[in-house]
């Protein structure tokens, strides 16, 4: 793959956007970028642009797959190799839908506008409503598990871990 990119390779990109209710539907995209800000309070951001050419996409009800109620994206890059075809591609991250624009300027079909942020965003949003206590001598990893948790119940984690525990205030 780094070989591959290295020299004049074909790039393959798309992304697969996922509704509150599980429908999986990969979208080519005429226009996309990945921003990763060390500053900004949400690190990363991804904005895109698809072309609707049926109409069957373009979102109109609240219900619709690409309005911003919990709807996910998560866009792909990679390359088709030269010798074999093969496509390889990255995930470039796991994005909310925050805002979906419509332009039907009669360009041959209807361009959707996409801006999305990292899942970093919804934990940031859900503000503790009280004191939220971490007993002393908790696991550093468990404890933000135990955080994580409010905002995600059914995260699955990679085998991390560490001897690390929390002391008194």
């Amino acid at each position: 793959f780094l070989d591959e990119i290295k020299r004049s390779h074909r790039v393959v990109s798309y992304v697969d956007v996922i509704s509150p209710s599980q429908e999986l539907v990969r979208l080519p995209f005429t226009a996309g970028d990945v921003k990763v800000d060390k500053t900004a309070s949400v690190r990363r951001s991804f904005t895109g642009t698809c072309l609707d050419l049926t109409g069957e996409i373009t979102p109109d009800e609240p219900t619709d797959l690409l309005t911003p109620f919990g709807t996910l994206l998560k866009p792909y890059r990679g390359v088709q190799y030269a010798d074999t075809g093969a496509v390889e591609v990255m995930p470039l991250g796991i994005f909310q839908l925050s805002k979906s624009s419509v332009d039907d300027s009669g360009n041959g079909g209807i361009t959707i506008s996409l801006e999305a942020y990292d899942l970093s965003r919804i934990v940031q949003r859900d503000k503790f409503a009280d004191v939220y206590v971490i007993p002393s001598g908790t696991n550093l990893i468990q404890a933000i598990k135990d955080i994580l948790a409010r905002t995600f119940d059914d995260l699955q984690y990679d085998a991390i871990s560490t001897t690390r525990t929390t002391t008194q205030p």
